[in-house]
């Protein structure tokens, strides 16, 4: 089959802190919501905001250069920036953070998603355990990507995304030798190996939501680019590298779940991931 990429996207999730670095609750502070988010005009369309839990998310139009993906994530996060600014707020791009109980009194501090994900390994529902203790502190951020594409000349099923999902969690181990303390607290709510959703953005284009990486990679144009890169380095192997992947799911799972970077070194090495600049595989 032949796999031929459209366009990248994001929806984004940040946090707020004050002067002191303490998280501060979105509630109340930004336009829209996540069934209508706000776009924001001075920057142009598909360009949106709205609140998610305590938590600004944004999100972008669809680009085809990893120059424009990373300059449309720039320009939102720029103007968080200033929003924040105005409000002596100030944009914190963290995977995790925990709040005082009284500051996930509202309600809207209560809802958690909007519609499941799946794994792609075990072709399940996550479910996220929302009677955990943890819960009533801690809230998480992600950076899901938006990858529109083809399969043969049309619009993929579900069964022809799978394989895509399964290469993506190959392709971005290398975060997982990136700052990824906080990244682990986040998997224990959000983020499992091959956790995605199947998209139809139109009746005419179709895609996926990869949602296991944190929104650290957002922190940096470098990354951004990478990101969009390392895409591009899954749709030019796909095809030579799919029919292995699957006989991978017990050690893309153990490298991601339980951050087992011996093994996702070995998996690295083995398939010629590329790394993100100034990166080693130090274990």
């Amino acid at each position: 089959m032949e796999y031929k990429l459209l366009k990248i996207g994001t929806d984004a999730e940040i946090f707020w802190k004050n002067s002191v670095g303490d998280p501060v609750p979105s509630i109340g502070l930004l336009p829209g919501t996540k069934y209508e988010p706000t776009t924001i005009t001075s920057l142009g369309n598909g360009f949106t905001i709205h609140e998610d839990n305590v938590m600004p998310e944004f999100g972008i139009p669809p680009a085809t250069t990893p120059e424009e993906f990373s300059e449309n994530i720039s320009k939102m996060l720029g103007w968080l920036e200033d929003f924040g600014l105005s409000r002596e707020l100030q944009t914190d791009i963290s995977p995790a953070k925990f709040f005082l109980p009284s500051q996930l009194a509202h309600p809207q501090a209560q809802e958690f998603g909007c519609d499941p994900d799946w794994c792609v390994w075990t072709r399940k529902v996550n479910k996220v355990d929302m009677f955990s203790p943890i819960v009533k502190q801690l809230r998480t951020a992600a950076a899901h990507i938006h990858v529109s594409f083809t399969v043969d000349g049309h619009p993929p099923e579900v069964i022809e995304a799978e394989p895509l999902v399964q290469m993506l969690d190959l392709a971005f181990l290398p975060f997982l030798f990136i700052n990824n303390e906080e990244d682990m607290i986040r998997r224990q709510l959000y983020g499992k190996a091959g956790a995605y959703r199947y998209k139809e953005y139109s009746e005419t284009i179709k895609g996926i939501e990869y949602r296991v990486l944190s929104n650290i990679w957002i922190r940096h144009p470098k990354l951004t680019m990478f990101v969009f890169n390392q895409i591009r380095w899954v749709f030019d192997t796909i095809s030579a590298f799919s029919d292995l992947i699957p006989n991978l799911s017990k050690n893309l799972q153990q490298s991601i779940d339980k951050k087992d970077l011996t093994t996702a070194k070995r998996l690295i090495r083995e398939y010629g991931v590329p790394l993100p600049a100034g990166v080693t595989l130090n274990v």
